[in-house]
């Protein structure tokens, strides 16, 4: 049985404003919180040069969206989701297992159904229907950790029966967010396998290597830390001509939330997804009930999670024989191509005396020094440079129906 707590298991990357105020970092609100513009400001600003502000980081192709208006912008998708679907003969019967079941969530109070793909901000978007909810003291969803977001009790398929699926779909509104497809798989290797995770090290790590890897040593048989990106995509692949489950946070769109088979009225996409949010809450007339200060940054949000995350794995990272040292540019490394800090030329000194906080302290005050003197960079490192071309195409082909529904264009790639 799936539950809320296994959906989106770890955080997912969303460029909203926030900050993440676990970690013991409640104390730097006061710090960071200036009398700037409010969001809703600059989304009317934004409406009237009918331009929005994109993601480079995220990918994608939304530049023919500049010159459009919001409800443009959102008319465009769905009459591109729902062609796709036409020409392909994708309109279905749908038939939701009870695995995706959990992908979906629903609020009667305010009649929306949001369905949850991993690695395109599900982590706050879940965050932010519980705040909806008025479950939440807080009206800022950053006031929950992203830890505690995939224990939220918040109400999914799984505890309702067909004809009360059938009338949801029917009539709530149906929200969704997408991501470009290799992107996502970008985000998810980042975030699974090149990060600080012995959990999905020993799990995912150790399969990739004993399928795709002809020799391998004993280490990368017991502690599979060592996957390259290539070898990431490798199985990717292997799991898709095997006809295996692939893991929940890359599998596709299509599967995961049956957009040709669910009319849905709300397309997002993580490279508009500042825009998207706000004027989903405009359109259920929900603006109020959030508070969200321009000022808060999402780069910001995830660098303390990466604090969380060093100090709650650094011990099982230790057990891989990797070095304390090894560990720690590990860590900066994952800040780089996470594209949430731009290298420094002199990294901070971190030593095993160094606390949470101290660290914290560090990462806040390294931010805001970069954000100063602009050298905080919106250019990701450029991983598919050691992808074969081949690859790439294959992956694009088992992304076929993602890239054409949600109007990414695979030349880009």
């Amino acid at each position: 049985m799936v539950t809320v707590g296994t959906v989106c298991k770890r955080r997912c990357w969303h460029p909203i404003y926030g900050l993440f105020l676990g970690c013991g970092a409640l104390f730097i609100i006061k710090e960071i919180i200036q009398l700037h513009k409010t969001v809703e400001e600059k989304i009317i600003e934004n409406v009237a040069r009918q331009t929005f502000p994109l993601s480079e980081a995220n990918g994608g192709t939304v530049d023919e969206e500049a010159a459009k208006s919001p409800g443009e912008i959102q008319q465009t998708r769905i009459e591109t989701l729902r062609k796709v679907c036409q020409v392909n003969s994708l309109n279905k019967d749908l038939v939701i297992s009870e695995l995706w079941k959990g992908f979906f969530f629903v609020d009667q109070e305010l009649k929306v159904v949001y369905c949850g793909v991993p690695k395109v901000g599900c982590t706050f978007l879940k965050r932010l229907f519980y705040v909806l909810s008025g479950k939440s003291r807080s009206k800022n969803p950053y006031d929950i950790s992203a830890n505690a977001a995939h224990g939220l009790p918040l109400e999914t398929f799984q505890t309702h029966n067909d004809s009360e699926i059938a009338y949801f779909i029917e009539h709530y509104k149906k929200v969704l967010f997408v991501r470009e497809p290799i992107k996502r798989l970008i985000s998810g290797y980042n975030d699974k396998i090149r990060a600080i995770n012995p959990g999905y090290w020993s799990g995912l790590g150790r399969r990739i290597i004993k399928t795709v890897r002809r020799n391998y040593s004993e280490i990368s048989e017991r502690c599979g830390h060592d996957v390259s990106f290539q070898e990431f995509l490798d199985h990717r692949i292997y799991e898709e001509i095997g006809q295996s489950k692939p893991d929940m946070h890359w599998d596709t769109v299509y599967r995961t939330c049956h957009p040709c088979m669910i009319k849905y009225d709300f397309i997002g996409k993580m490279e508009s997804f500042n825009d998207d949010v706000n004027l989903f809450l405009h359109q259920i007339n929900a603006r109020k009930d959030i508070v969200l200060h321009e000022d808060y940054t999402s780069k910001l949000d995830n660098i303390l999670i990466e604090v969380q995350n060093f100090y709650d794995r650094v011990n099982k990272s230790a057990e891989c024989g990797l070095t304390f040292e090894e560990i720690v540019k590990r860590y900066w490394e994952v800040l780089f191509h996470k594209n949430l800090i731009t290298p420094p030329t002199t990294l901070p000194n971190i030593q095993k005396t160094t606390t949470k906080e101290e660290l914290t302290e560090i990462m806040i005050d390294l931010y805001h020094r970069q954000k100063a003197t602009k050298t905080l960079t919106n250019k990701s490192f450029d991983v598919l440079k050691s992808v074969s071309k081949a690859t790439i195409a294959k992956l694009q082909d088992f992304y076929k129906y993602d890239f054409e529904m949600f109007g990414y264009n695979k030349t880009e790639i």
